[in-house]
């Protein structure tokens, strides 16, 4: 009998990371109410991947791989194992409100039709807001890995701790690229 494993197609589990330990609340800011967020406990180099900018908020800041609190206190951080921003799928970034560069601190502001642009690789991609949801802390990491229902959708979600200076739920704010 052979049996064969193949790769998950879902990004690295949020609560346990890829070494399969729990990462614990000091090591991880988006923590709260039993979820943890960071996709390793142990630091690793912030790579940056691009641009994120968001002219409603007047954010304009690089984007890094990678959610650990190191890298959230340099600016947005890409969760490992989603897409690529501009690929099919739905590609997830999380940053800070209150801490360090405070990227997402304007998050709730944003309005349907509101521009998201992002550039990777010298390519920039250009999203609209078409929907924010707040959800708890425990419900949050299947919203914002869930894909969208067309298998060449492209979709960028953005997420961070809500209301500010808690971590009890998770402003999430979806757009989609145009085009």
């Amino acid at each position: 009998m052979l049996i064969m494993l193949a790769p998950s197609l879902r990004a690295p589990n949020p609560v346990t990371g890829a070494s399969g330990q729990r990462a614990s609340a000091a090591d991880d800011p988006l923590a709260g109410a039993g979820a943890a967020a960071a996709v390793s406990s142990a630091p690793r180099p912030q790579h940056p991947m691009g641009t994120l900018r968001v002219p409603a908020l007047g954010l304009d800041a690089v984007y890094y791989s990678g959610l650990h609190r190191t890298t959230l206190e340099r600016g947005p951080g890409h969760w490992p194992g989603t897409p690529l921003p501009g690929g099919p799928g739905n590609a997830v970034m999380s940053g800070h409100r209150t801490a360090a560069t405070a990227p997402f601190a304007g998050l709730d502001l944003l309005a349907a039709g509101d521009e998201v642009r992002v550039t990777t690789g010298g390519v920039e991609i250009v999203y609209h807001v078409f929907e924010t949801l707040i959800v708890d802390a425990e419900a949050y990491v299947d919203v914002v890995l869930a894909q969208p229902a067309g298998p060449a959708d492209r979709v960028l979600t953005l997420f961070a701790c809500h209301p500010k200076g808690s971590t009890a739920q998770r402003i999430v704010v979806r757009a989609r690229a145009s085009g």
